[in-house]
């Protein structure tokens, strides 16, 4: 986004399509979608491994995997 100046700027010229920005905008919306559905995978794999070190019998140490504040809230929604 930074290196599209006629994003940035919200101006379309005469030679740019007319559909630019809509197209620019779901670009966009495209990847950060897809990156939010990367860290809520990974958030809930590492959630499912936690808990199957929970649930493990043995004397073994405790699991040094921990959810952090973010990945706490992203779980419950």
């Amino acid at each position: 986004m930074q290196e599209d100046y006629i994003f940035r700027s919200g101006t379309v010229n005469p030679t740019v399509s007319p559909n630019y920005i809509t197209n620019k905008w779901e670009e966009i919306s495209n990847k950060l979608n897809s990156q939010f559905l990367d860290w809520k995978y990974s958030t809930k794999s590492k959630y499912r491994k936690i808990q199957s070190h929970c649930t493990q019998t043995g004397s073994g140490p405790p699991s040094k995997l921990t959810l952090n504040l973010l990945e706490e809230r992203g779980l419950s929604v």
